[in-house]
């Protein structure tokens, strides 16, 4: 089995719908090819890690790749592994984009995404450079986006 961590930056034009399609259609593929992982999107930028068998993540991650609601796709650890960190999960998502962003709830986010990377298990090298991006895209205190503050209409 292989896991396989990346970050990448959305592009400025990406709303709330194209999440809802990303996460519907990798839940369905994930689960379908006996693939887990997580997927963080924060200030427009993704960091997810995958986990699961080689042939079937890498040729997922080629076509991640190529998508062009993202640019500067970046791999931060890929490896061997025995056990699952995500084992129940064929895609975990985390944001807050559901509404406007208030100061308070904002750094509230933030710092249970940091709580969450500081305990997580570690046991390998992705889901470590998984979780130390997290945290350095949780540090960065710049204000939200306007992208960053998608809002579901209806």
């Amino acid at each position: 089995m292989i896991e396989l961590t990346y970050r990448s930056k959305a592009l400025e034009s990406l709303d709330y719908d194209d999440i809802d399609t990303i996460l519907s259609t990798a839940r369905k593929f994930n689960a379908e090819h006996n693939i887990t992982g997580c997927l963080i999107y924060h200030k427009d930028h993704f960091v997810q890690v995958l986990e699961g068998p080689e042939e079937e993540v890498l040729p997922l991650y080629e076509n991640i790749a190529k998508d062009s609601r993202h640019q500067n796709v970046e791999v931060i650890s890929k490896g061997s592994k025995q056990n699952r960190n995500f084992a129940t999960w064929s895609m975990a998502f985390q944001t807050l984009v559901n509404g406007p962003i208030d100061n308070v709830l904002l750094e509230l986010f933030e710092e249970n995404l940091i709580t969450m990377a500081k305990f997580s298990d570690r046991s390998s090298d992705a889901v470590n450079a998984f979780w130390g991006t997290v945290s350095e895209m949780m540090m960065d205190r710049q204000p939200a986006t306007v992208s960053g503050q998608m809002q579901r209409e209806g």
